[in-house]
C-alpha cells in the first residue's frame, strides 16, 4: 500500500533549513529573466553612472538581466567598440539596449555588422546620442535615409540648446504609456525631425517641446519587418537618466521591443518621487569631452551643420 507523505517535499526541506513555505515557494517566482546587453559610451555624457543607473533602475522594474559593455569614450565621437569586430557579439542575448555617441564614426563594415542582428529580428532600445551615432554620407539631407537611421525608425541631424523639454504623451492607448504621465524634464537637448516626423515603419509614442520647437522624442520601430525597437532622444543628463519617470518609459519600451510588456515581466515600479539630482561632472580627457556641458556638438536644429 502506498503511502501518501503528509507535506510536499520541498515544504520539509524549507523546515529542516529553517526557511518559511511562502519564503521558499517565493525564491523561485518570476519568469527567466531576458538578457539585456546595455553597450554604453563614446563622447560627451556620463556614461559610467548613467549605464549604472539604468541597470540598476531596469533590474529592479524588470525581470531583465542587464550586463553592460562600457567604454569610456577617449575617441570622442570616433569612439568604437572593440565587442563590435566579432560578427556574433549579440549571441546570447535577448535584446540590445545602444547608449553609443560615436557620430563620426561611419565604416560600412564595422556599422553593418551592429545592424546585421537586429536585421534578423533581434529587438533593440536607442537613447539618446544613439540616434546621432554612425552618421554616414548625406546623413544631413532632410528625407535622405541612412541604413541607421532606418534602423533607429527617425531622422535627425541636430538639437537646440539645452533648456527643460515638457514631454507629452499623446498616444494614450500605446502599451508604453499606460500609467505614464506627461512631465517637464530638466535641462535636455530637443533632437530634430527635419523630415517632420518619423518613417513610415515607426510610431510616435511622445512629444517634447521647447518654446515653439516641438520634436517626436519617443517611438516605436518595425525594422525589415520584423525587429521591434524602442527609443527616446531624452537622456543627455544625469538628472534625467536617474528620473523615476525616464526609467519608467525606457523600462515600458525596452519590453515592448521584446514582446514581453505585459504583467508576468514587469515588477512593481520603486515608490520613488522623482527628485533633482546634482549633476556629475566628467573628467575632460580630451577636447571632444570639452563639449560634454553643451551636448554631442550635433549642432542647434536651426544650424544643422557641425
Amino acid at each position: 500500500m502506498k503511502i501518501k507523505p503528509l507535506f510536499p517535499l520541498a515544504v520539509f526541506l524549507a523546515v529542516l533549513s529553517g526557511v518559511s513555505a511562502p519564503a521558499f515557494a517565493g525564491a523561485a517566482a518570476g519568469p527567466k529573466p531576458l538578457r539585456v546587453l546595455l553597450v554604453a559610451g563614446g563622447c560627451c555624457h556620463n556614461y559610467k553612472l548613467q549605464s549604472d543607473a539604468l541597470k540598476k533602475g531596469l533590474e529592479e522594474r524588470a525581470f531583465v538581466q542587464v550586463d553592460v559593455i562600457y567604454n569610456a569614450g577617449s575617441g570622442g565621437t570616433r569612439t568604437v567598440f572593440a565587442e563590435y569586430a566579432n560578427p556574433d557579439w549579440a549571441k546570447g542575448y535577448d535584446l540590445i539596449l545602444h547608449d553609443e555617441c560615436s557620430a563620426d564614426v561611419t565604416d560600412a563594415a564595422y556599422i553593418q555588422r551592429i545592424m546585421a542582428p537586429h536585421a534578423q529580428g533581434l529587438p533593440a532600445v536607442f537613447l539618446h546620442c544613439a540616434m546621432h551615432s554612425f552618421r554616414t554620407e548625406g546623413y544631413i539631407v532632410p528625407g535622405n535615409m541612412t541604413p541607421w537611421f532606418e534602423l533607429t525608425g527617425l531622422q535627425t541631424t541636430g538639437h537646440t540648446a539645452q533648456a527643460p523639454i515638457t514631454m507629452t504623451y499623446f498616444d494614450k492607448n500605446n502599451p508604453i504609456t499606460k500609467g505614464l504621465q506627461d512631465w517637464v524634464t530638466g535641462n535636455e537637448e530637443l533632437y530634430n525631425n527635419p523630415m517632420g516626423g518619423i518613417l513610415p515603419t515607426a510610431h510616435a509614442v511622445a512629444l517634447g517641446r521647447i518654446g515653439t520647437e516641438t520634436s517626436v522624442i519617443a517611438w516605436t520601430n518595425i525594422y525589415k519587418g520584423k525587429g521591434r525597437t524602442f527609443a527616446t532622444t531624452l537622456g543627455h543628463n544625469d538628472e534625467t537618466v536617474l528620473d523615476a519617470r525616464y526609467q519608467d518609459l525606457v523600462t515600458r519600451g525596452l519590453l515592448w521591443a521584446a514582446d514581453k510588456l505585459n504583467d508576468t515581466y514587469l515588477k512593481p515600479a520603486p515608490k520613488v518621487e522623482p527628485s533633482a539630482v546634482k549633476k556629475v561632472t566628467l573628467a575632460v580627457p580630451d577636447a571632444d569631452h570639452a563639449a560634454e556641458a553643451e551636448g554631442c556638438g550635433c549642432g542647434s536644429s536651426l544650424a544643422l551643420a557641425d
